[in-house]
């Protein structure tokens, strides 16, 4: 029976968690993902990838599972770096382990499109297993798509109703929390965030689209909620001209019910 490994980020998926009313146990997840490895061959194993040095008991919890903690260091700003990583051990996978035909992916990225091709090309399959609202629309149409939450039987947090001026809004923390905890870390370590600049880091990892008018949509979109507030300031690198930047509004009911 052909192998099949996993590669799970688990900062991807430990923070989607936090979105969900059920608390989940990192045996569970384990135990998730093999189930799914094992529709597909001979559960082998695999990586999970994490900065270690912040959940060290984390990875030993891992470890102690079968699994390989591989540990990817968060840049200086904080940023998670897990993805290089991942595809580039699992292409090695693919490339050196004939063995192996299938791998568990625990991201929904839209960086991992590529890796996706690439395990075709080669014969072999690359499956997410992650978190609905986290897995890139593209991916959806590239390879078989197994939502996290339902394997783990979970209900998303109740619905936040938020009232402003003439609008009745329903949105959701899950929406918003990968949006709102990243830019509320951007604010403290920058002076200023620039609109045009949010813009292009915007992704699915922050719960917004990867085109240009799915990244328009979604700002404009908390701009009507009022998730977030633009003003003008002195352009630093044209003087005598402005810049559009943003902030949060951290009066907004759904942004005090994310941040601590």
């Amino acid at each position: 029976m052909a192998g099949v490994l996993v590669a799970i980020d688990w900062e991807n998926i430990r923070r989607g968690l936090a979105d969900f009313a059920q608390s989940v146990t990192l045996i569970q997840v384990c135990t998730a993902f093999e189930s799914v490895a094992a529709r597909f061959g001979d559960y082998r194993g695999g990586t999970v990838f994490g900065d270690w040095t912040l959940r060290p008991d984390d990875a030993r919890v891992f470890e102690d599972h079968g699994l390989q903690a591989y540990n990817v260091l968060r840049s200086r700003s904080g940023k998670d770096r897990s993805d290089p990583a991942i595809i580039l051990e699992v292409y090695d996978s693919v490339r050196d382990k004939p063995d192996i035909n299938t791998f568990i992916l625990g991201s929904g990225d839209s960086d991992f499109k590529e890796l996706i091709r690439r395990a075709k090309q080669k014969g072999k399959q690359v499956v997410i297993c992650a978190l609905g609202v986290t897995i890139a629309n593209e991916l959806k149409t590239m390879t078989p798509i197994f939502p996290l939450e339902a394997e783990l039987g979970l209900t998303p947090k109740a619905i936040v109703t938020l009232s402003l001026p003439g609008i009745a809004l329903t949105p959701t923390l899950g929406k918003w929390k990968a949006f709102v905890t990243r830019l509320h870390e951007m604010e403290r370590t920058h002076p200023y965030i620039v609109l045009n600049y949010l813009r292009r880091l915007l992704s699915q990892a922050w719960g917004a689209g990867d085109t240009e008018a799915e990244r328009a949509a979604f700002i404009q979109e908390a701009l009507s909620q009022d998730i977030v507030i633009t003003y003008e300031l002195d352009n630093p690198q044209l003087p005598g001209r402005t810049v559009t930047a943003l902030r949060l509004n951290r009066d907004n009911d759904l942004v005090k019910q994310i941040l601590p």
